[in-house]
This record gives C-alpha cells, sequence and structure tokens, in this order.
C-alpha cells in the first residue's frame, strides 16, 4: 500500500466514523483539517486581497466547519470516494467556494489578482435562502461529477494543490515542471472543471 493509499483508506475510516455519529470523530475531522481549511481560507482572502483580520480568519473556519455539521453532514455525504479523489481535496474545494461566497456576501470591495478587473461585491444576507441552499448543493453536485472526468495527472495536481498544500514550486518539483507550466497547468486545470460544470449543467436541463 502506497502513502496515498494509507492517507485515502485513514480518511475514508475518520468519514465513516463522523457519519456514524461517533462523538470523538468530529474532533478528529477538525484537527486533521484544520489547518487545510485556514490555508485555504488564507489563499482566496490573498487573491481577492481581502481586507481581513485574525478574527476573520477565526470565525470563518468556523464557519465552514459548522457547515460540514449542517443537515447531518450534508456536504460530507455528498463526497464519493469512487470518484478518484481524496477527502480532503473535497474539503479544500468547499472551503475555497464558502470562501469566494463569504467575499461576494460582503460590500468591501475586492480585486482578483488573476486579472485586472476590478470585482465589487453587492452586500447580501449573511444567512442564506432556501433557494440559494439548493443551488449551492446542486454546485456541489456537479463539481465532483466534474472532478471525475479529469485524467488522473489532473487529480494528481488538485490533490498537491489541495491536499499537500504544496507551493507551485514545490508542485513543479514534484511533477518536473518550471514555475510557468506550474500556473499555466493551474488555470487549464480550472478551465476543465469550469467546462465540465458547465456541460453537465446543459446536460441536466435538458433531462
Amino acid at each position: 500500500m502506497t502513502q496515498n493509499d494509507q492517507l485515502r483508506a485513514e480518511e475514508l475510516t475518520l468519514l465513516t466514523r463522523l457519519l456514524h455519529g461517533e462523538s470523538a470523530a468530529f474532533s478528529e475531522f477538525y484537527r486533521r483539517y484544520q489547518r487545510l481549511v485556514a490555508s485555504c481560507i488564507r489563499k482566496v482572502f490573498y487573491k481577492w486581497t481581502f481586507d481581513f483580520t485574525e478574527d476573520e480568519i477565526d470565525d470563518m473556519i468556523s464557519t465552514v466547519f459548522l457547515s460540514f455539521l449542517q443537515d447531518d453532514y450534508k456536504k460530507l455525504r455528498m463526497f464519493d470516494p469512487g470518484r478518484g479523489y481524496r477527502l480532503s481535496t473535497w474539503v479544500g474545494i468547499i472551503t475555497t467556494n464558502a470562501t469566494v461566497d463569504h467575499i461576494r456576501k460582503n460590500a468591501r470591495p475586492t480585486v482578483s489578482l488573476d486579472d485586472t478587473e476590478r470585482k465589487v461585491a453587492q452586500p447580501r444576507s449573511m444567512m442564506a435562502s432556501p433557494v440559494e441552499n439548493a443551488e449551492r448543493e446542486e454546485e456541489s453536485r456537479l463539481l465532483m461529477a466534474a472532478i471525475a472526468t479529469l485524467s488522473p495527472g489532473d487529480r494528481e495536481f488538485l490533490e498537491l494543490a489541495y491536499d499537500a498544500q504544496l507551493a507551485p514550486e514545490e508542485i513543479g518539483v514534484r511533477l518536473g515542471l518550471n514555475i510557468n507550466t506550474v500556473y499555466s497547468k493551474k488555470n487549464k486545470i480550472l478551465h476543465k472543471l469550469m467546462d465540465a460544470v458547465a456541460e453537465l449543467s446543459t446536460v441536466r436541463l435538458k433531462r
């Protein structure tokens, strides 16, 4: 068994314990993924040059973990290990999406470092409506299905970026790529995901 296989097995064991209501499982889940969640939150805040405090980081961490508890662990029950990626990848992506959503719900202007277009978030209620919750659930399902369409190499790249939280330079060393290729590959993978989500959405609408 490879180290990656062992980590997958450990994650699935923890997830099973958590979904079966074992009292100590959520504390262990929090300890295991707290650094990952915090790192994803910081990366999004920095990317959008979002002016934040440490208290806001802590609040966002709590918000993310509470979202995993909601509706009998609905977001965690949506995770499908058969799709070829690890639970930590799913946790990282959910955290990233939740943080972007948080930024968009606040009135402070933000600028994405990925492009020069200024994006101003519009103030909205922090309490999601039933329609918004349904939309997010559908987005999560589509995202999981989209990840499954990626090649093993692209999924490995996502695992290095989200699970291992490696810097671009470290990913380059692992995969034998120069830094420009790492950034280019990341953008291509994200575009593949967006295209796959769009295609899957179209297919579902036609049903």
